[in-house]
This record gives C-alpha cells, structure tokens and sequence, in this order.
C-alpha cells in the first residue's frame, strides 16, 4: 500500500493546474505589454503633435515674412493677404516676390478626409511642401479674416493656421492664431 500511494505522488500536474498556470503566466504579461503598447503609441503621438504645432507656426510666420517683406519692397504692407479668403495653403519654398506662394483650397484633391487642402508632402531634405516628396498624413489650412475697428483707420489681420493630421485614433489638429498690424509708417 505504501508504494501505491508512492506512484500516486509521482503523477504529473492535472489539466485544471496547468491552466490555472498558464492563465497567472498571461496576466504577468499581459500588464507589462500593455504599458509598452501604450507608451509607444504616446511616443508617436508626441512626434506627430510637435510636427504640427511647428507647422502651425510656420504658417502665422509665413504671413509676418510677407508683411514685413511687403514694408521693405515699398509696398503695402497687406499685399497678397486678401488672396487667402477662404481656406488657403501656402508655398514655404516659394522666395519669389512676384508671387507670394498663396494657393486657395478649394480645388485641391489631395485632402484628408474632412478637410480642404492637400496633404503636405515630405520631401528628401526634411522639407514640408506640396510639390515634391512623399504625400504625409498632415495637412495645413490657413484663413486670413479681416479685424474691423471701428472708426480705427488701422486694418489688422487675423491669421489662423490649422494643421490637423489623421492617427490610427480620432484626427487631431493644433490651432493657432495670431492678429497682425502694420507695424512700420
């Protein structure tokens, strides 16, 4: 009787035990995957979010460029601005004055979907455009509206850059905006 109960002892574990086993093993790994998971999608959110928010800005700088360099040339100030009514893009790479670089949305078929203007294109330099490069999941639209002031003889601008960009969650998008003046006489 003593070896039967010997043998007993020496049988393997019971299905009940290895699954029970199993199941403490995945729940071990299943929390640190997770962080990893969650982490790495933050990362990617932070690279896109900052890409945007410099985007955005370029945007408002690229209309206090074309005021200031407006002044210099001896013409006014405001020049090129009323061809942003509605929903425009612009052309960073565009350094010729006759031309200011400013394109109006409304026949753009490049667009994410919801949105007005084309997708920015990443270009070999790191360089965002619409002409050259590989189509990004950005896009920037900029308005230009017009302040009134009242019996103020002074006309000033408001610029809103919108750069919005699509993610495996919701699209999100950075606003930012800026009121420009004539600043020189």
């Amino acid at each position: 009787m003593i070896n039967k109960v010997r043998k007993n002892n020496k049988s393997g574990f019971t299905i009940i035990e290895t699954l029970v086993a199993i199941s403490v093993l995945l729940i071990a790994l299943a929390g640190p995957l997770t962080i990893a998971s969650k982490g790495l999608y933050s990362s990617y959110y932070s690279r896109d979010e900052v890409t945007a928010f410099y985007l955005a800005q370029e945007g408002i700088e690229y209309f206090r460029n074309l005021r200031d360099a407006n002044s210099l040339a001896g013409q006014s100030w405001d020049n090129h601005f009323s061809e942003c009514s509605g929903k425009c893009r612009i052309d960073v790479t565009n350094n010729n004055p006759a031309n200011s670089g400013i394109t109006s949305c409304a026949s753009d078929t490049n667009t994410l979907p919801g949105f007005s203007c084309n997708r920015l294109n990443l270009d070999t330099n790191n360089i965002y455009d619409y002409s050259t490069g590989t189509s990004t999941n950005f896009t920037r639209e900029i308005t230009v509206k017009t302040i009134p002031n009242g019996t103020n003889p002074v006309v000033e601008y408001q610029i809103t850059s919108t750069v919005s960009w699509v993610s495996p969650l919701p699209n999100h998008s950075i606003t930012l905006s800026e009121d420009l003046t004539k600043w020189q006489n």
